[in-house]
């Protein structure tokens, strides 16, 4: 259990650091494009209520890229001290794919509820410096069922979505590190390309929460990129063992 942990630990000490910085930087951007956008603006509710006048869905959607973008890069290479110190630990890659996708999981998800909690305290916080007739103590509530971009991260309690989210992480997940898995191997995977560019049309394009077929017909490629990352671990590790 515990070189487990420690390629774990080492999984994580790669990237934890930039990625916390970016997610930073994006909540600087977010913050100063909603205080710029409410300037400019004759109604709170009117950005509250529709967060891609503040362009927040566009800034997520970077964010969301560049953190997949670190998320594949880590363990890229067995040169790195990382890569030396699992070659040490001397466990199978197989069980590395499996913790980096844990990992890339446990990130993903974090940047989807930061991503909520950014969007609940903006609102919440520049409510008071604008006010309006309209606005209450459930304000910050209400957005949450009116702007289709909040409704694709936060779901409410809609078990389709729900699913659908976490099967998009998941994919998203196993395919950044079938990713990292390949280039060790000196071969590509494209399906990290584009299950990244699934991700950012699933969170950002914003159908609304009653377009039951639009989730399903996201779900399809997505569990099928899940079965492909599986299969080309599975051969490659095979190929390279043989």
């Amino acid at each position: 259990m515990k070189k487990y942990i420690s390629v774990f630990y080492l999984t994580a000490r790669e990237s934890i650091y930039k990625i916390f910085v970016l997610w930073l930087a994006s909540a600087l951007v977010q913050t100063a494009a909603m205080w710029l956008t409410l300037n400019f603006t004759d109604s709170f509710l009117k950005v509250a209520f529709f967060t891609s006048k503040a362009f927040i869905p566009v800034i997520f959607s970077i964010t969301l890229i560049l953190t997949a973008l670190l998320l594949s890069k880590t363990g890229m290479q067995f040169n790195t001290k990382t890569g030396y110190t699992l070659r040490r630990l001397r466990i199978r890659e197989r069980k590395v794919f499996y913790i980096q996708t844990l990992y890339n999981f446990m990130m993903l998800f974090c940047l989807l509820v930061s991503e909520v909690l950014l969007i609940f305290v903006l609102i919440k916080g520049f409510k008071g410096m604008h006010p309006e007739e309209g606005l209450s103590v459930q304000t910050e509530f209400k957005a949450f069922y009116k702007d289709l971009f909040i409704q694709n991260l936060f779901a409410g309690r809609d078990i389709l979505r729900i699913v659908r989210n976490i099967i998009t992480v998941l994919s998203l997940s196993l395919n950044l590190s079938a990713f990292s898995f390949l280039i060790r191997r000196n071969s590509k995977w494209i399906g990290a390309l584009l299950v990244t560019a699934l991700s950012v049309m699933v969170f950002v394009s914003a159908p609304s929460i009653r377009m039951i077929d639009t989730d399903i017909i996201f779900m399809i490629p997505l569990v099928m990129f899940i079965i492909f990352a599986f299969i080309v671990v599975f051969v490659k590790e095979e190929q390279y063992d043989s």
